[in-house]
């Protein structure tokens, strides 16, 4: 290094600027392939998604209580439960499920329903809405373990879906 004033100059030999080219242009032809390949992986997964596991830890539910959780929105959900004694599970709107806290645990009109110790389906209502919760509800005075394997897959609606897709309200 030779120090002049304030100015600070490195001096590189020509050989070990050659190799330090060499390095820094692997570097960049190495970081173009990871993102060739990173685009190509991101196209595919937005082509054909895979399903993103979002619930597979088995949980307790308490006698007479319910668990729930809301369907997301832009997602097609595949819920499947399995329980060592039977359960019920619901799919509501929000009007519905405040219905259904408020009074107790009363079930009205639910978008589904399903009742048993195995239960499997898909909702596709989601994919163009937020608009909806789902509740497994413990009907029996002793603990029910269940064993969810839920998941969720973007499929999002190019409109509104369900009830969503009614007009809220009047015109003005």
């Amino acid at each position: 290094m030779v120090c002049c004033d304030r100015t600070v100059a490195l001096l590189i030999s020509p050989h070990h600027l050659r190799i330090l080219m060499r390095y820094a242009v692997a570097l960049i032809i190495a970081l173009l392939l990871v993102s060739v390949f990173l685009n190509f992986y991101l196209i595919t997964q937005i082509v054909h998604p895979r399903p993103l596991v979002v619930w597979n830890v088995p949980a307790t539910v308490e006698p007479n209580s319910y668990l729930f959780s809301t369907m997301f929105d832009t997602f097609k959900m595949s819920i499947n439960i399995r329980a060592n004694s039977t359960v019920y599970v619901y799919v509501f709107t929000p009007s519905e499920f405040v219905d259904f806290y408020e009074s107790g645990g009363a079930v009205r009109n639910p978008v589904q329903s399903y009742a048993g110790d195995s239960i499997s389906f898909t909702f596709n209502l989601s994919t163009g809405c937020a608009g909806y919760i789902w509740v497994i509800y413990n009907p029996s005075n002793t603990p029910v373990v269940i064993k969810p394997y839920v998941t969720a897959v973007y499929s999002p609606s190019s409109q509104a879906t369900g009830v969503c897709s009614h007009t809220q309200g009047t015109p003005p």
